[in-house]
């Protein structure tokens, strides 16, 4: 389940539009599944230790869906990078978004 971007509603994957608004939702299906296989990509970078490629792959993800579990990759991967200063960063847009 998603939730519709116009509404709200939440709508099963694989519909075509949403039932209560009506918002065509292909293209946003499509979005998802590309940043999910962004991310697990990121994920495999990660296991091989090789931090640029799983940030790519991960920064990807993010232009395609700001979701917490990307933005903990790409914090993880500038870390590995060596690059704390940006990883603390997003550390803290992470914890002032839940506020």
């Amino acid at each position: 389940m998603i939730l519709c971007p116009t509404c709200r509603k939440k709508v099963y994957e694989g519909s075509s539009s949403c039932p209560r608004c009506e918002t065509q939702l292909n293209m946003l299906f499509k979005i998802e599944k590309l940043a999910g296989n962004k991310y697990k990509q990121g994920c495999l970078y990660l296991k091989k230790q090789d931090y640029k490629k799983a940030y790519i792959m991960f920064n990807a993800a993010y232009h395609l869906k700001a979701d917490d579990r990307i933005k903990k990759g790409i914090i993880i991967s500038l870390v590995g990078l060596g690059d704390n200063i940006s990883a603390i960063k997003m550390a803290l847009r992470i914890i002032q978004s839940k506020h």
